[in-house]
C-alpha cells in the first residue's frame, strides 16, 4: 500500500474513518485512498452462515486460483519453485497417489501432470485485544523452500468467529 500511495498519491484520506458496518466499505476506502499493488490478487468477500451471534457478516478472502495466476504472471521462477516443485514432481506425487481413496473419488478431475496438489492448514495464535486470531494457510505438497516461502495465507478470522459452521464455510 505505501508504494502505491507514493506512486498514485493518497486521495480520500477522510473517509477512512468513516462509521460502516460493512468491512467491505472499509476496505473499498483503503483500496481508493492507496491505490492497490500491481498484480496484487483481488480480495473476494463471502458472506459466513449466521453463526452464534445469530448473523452472518461478509469475510474477506484471498482465493488461491487467483493468487497462483498473479504469482505466475508476477514471477514464473517463484511459482514453479514454490507451487510446482522440482520437474515432474506434479506427476511423481499422484502416481504415488493412484491407490488411496482420497485420489481415486476424484481421479478424473485431476490433470496429473498440472493439478498441484494442496495442503490447507488452519492455526491459532493469541493476541493482545481480539483474543486471538485463526488464520487459513494452504502450501503445495510438492513446493520447493521455506516455510515464508511456501506458505499463502487464505483467510484470517478472530477466533471467536471460528466455530464450525463458520469454519466449513471458510
Amino acid at each position: 500500500y505505501a508504494y502505491c500511495a507514493h506512486v498514485q498519491g493518497a486521495q480520500g484520506l477522510g473517509r477512512l474513518g468513516q462509521y460502516s458496518l460493512d468491512p467491505k466499505n472499509a476496505h473499498r476506502n483503503l483500496r481508493n485512498a492507496f491505490g492497490w499493488p500491481d498484480l496484487a490478487p483481488e480480495l473476494e468477500w463471502i458472506n459466513l452462515q449466521p453463526g452464534a451471534r445469530g448473523f452472518g457478516k461478509p469475510h474477506p478472502v484471498l482465493d488461491p486460483g487467483s493468487v497462483m495466476e498473479r504469482l505466475l504472471q508476477k514471477d514464473e521462477a517463484r511459482f514453479n519453485k514454490v507451487l510446482r516443485g522440482e520437474d515432474g514432481a506434479i506427476s511423481k506425487f499422484w502416481h504415488d497417489m493412484r491407490d488411496s481413496p482420497l485420489y481415486t473419488a476424484i481421479a478424473d478431475k485431476i490433470d496429473v501432470s498440472s493439478t498441484i496438489p494442496l495442503s490447507i492448514h488452519g492455526d491459532g495464535a493469541p493476541t493482545h485485544k481480539h483474543g486471538g486470531l485463526f488464520t487459513i494457510s494452504y502450501r503445495s505438497l510438492v513446493g520447493i523452500g521455506t516455510t515464508r516461502e511456501t506458505n499463502f495465507v487464505y483467510s484470517v478470522v478472530q477466533k471467536s468467529d471460528s466455530i464450525e459452521a463458520e469454519l466449513e464455510v471458510l
